[in-house]
């Protein structure tokens, strides 16, 4: 009964978890659309150009370079540049964490049926490998801006690694485990 409960807390966990990670990831696209749409909706332009937040620096770039018609200006299209793939780099790792609890709620799944060898598993571990793996490499490149200057950094993010790791450590242990199941099922 305890396992059975332990397991569903931590299902039901996943699903907030992902969620929440799915309401952030929708947000962060929604905000610079409805700032594009109705800019004095969330701020005003009178403020100083150093007390910009990242989304209003966002928002103005496409506004004053994209909409207007006029060509870029380096600094403009190198300001756009920086906010894509911000936004990028926030919105794959939300989504690459989302795919890697649904695989996880799957596994817990199948635990809960007491199918713990399947080769569902397997494959689902090895999916978790993959996305933590992709994370880490994602979460290492950093890129933002702090007032005028654009900063290009490389630092390692050792958890999505370790979790990676991980996963792939239970890939190992858990393909050996579904073939010692099969062979036991063909068994007499």
């Amino acid at each position: 009964m305890k396992k059975n409960l332990a397991l569903t807390t931590l299902y039901w966990l996943c699903i907030l978890i992902q969620v929440y990670f799915l309401v952030t990831t929708l947000l962060s696209v929604a905000v610079p659309i409805l700032l594009h749409f109705f800019p004095d909706m969330f701020f005003n332009f009178t403020k100083t150009p150093e007390s910009f937040s990242f989304l209003q620096v966002f928002h103005y770039t496409i506004t004053k370079t994209v909409t207007n018609g006029q060509p870029l200006e380096q600094g403009a299209l190198i300001t756009f540049l920086y906010s894509c793939l911000f936004y990028t780099q926030f919105i794959s790792i939300k989504i690459l964490a989302i795919l890697s609890l649904q695989e996880f709620k799957n596994f817990i799944r199948s635990t809960k049926r007491l199918q713990t060898f399947l080769y569902q598993n397997v494959q689902s571990f090895k999916k978790i490998s993959m996305y933590t793996l992709v994370i880490f490499l994602i979460s290492s490149v950093n890129w933002f801006m702090i007032g005028g200057s654009k900063i290009f950094s490389f630092q390692l993010n050792l958890l999505p690694l370790i979790i990676g790791i991980s996963a792939y450590t239970f890939y190992e242990v858990f393909k050996e485990g579904n073939f010692l199941f099969e062979e036991n099922l063909t068994t007499i």
